[in-house]
Parts: structure tokens; C-alpha cells; sequence
């Protein structure tokens, strides 16, 4: 049933800052060892996610303040 789901996955990876609570955004942790490899799954697998699935997810796991980061695309329009 599930399978037949439009965008379904059959994993499921918590944001970072709930894996690694005590790890900060900026932390040596995200570019070696076990927090880059958790990165190397959890962003693909989060960019796959259809627009639904995406609003729920991220209603349900909100960004923490210090994990908000500035989008610099927006200052290149």
C-alpha cells in the first residue's frame, strides 16, 4: 500500500540537530565522521521528498533558531 504512495520512501531520517543535538551547525562533525556521513543521506533523501511531504516534515521537525541560516540566493535577485 504504501509503495503505491506518490513520493514514498521506504527510509526515514530525523533532521541532524535531533541525531546530534549537541553537535552545532557549524561543527567540525558535518565534514568528517558521522555527522557527513548522516549528511550524505539525509539531504538527497530530503530534496526527494514531494511538496507535501516536505510542508509535513518540516512542520513537524521546526528549524531550531541557531540552525536557521540566511538564504544567499535571495541576495543575488
Amino acid at each position: 500500500m504504501r509503495g503505491s504512495l506518490d513520493g514514498y520512501q521506504p527510509h526515514f531520517y530525523l533532521p541532524p540537530w535531533i541525531v546530534f543535538p549537541e553537535e552545532h551547525p557549524y561543527s567540525l562533525c558535518w565534514r568528517m565522521g558521522f555527522g557527513e556521513d548522516y549528511l550524505m543521506h539525509y539531504w538527497p533523501w530530503l530534496e526527494e521528498m514531494s511538496v507535501d511531504a516536505r510542508k509535513e516534515y518540516d512542520a513537524y521537525f521546526p528549524v531550531p533558531e541557531e540552525w536557521q541560516f540566511e538564504d544567499l540566493d535571495e541576495e543575488d535577485e
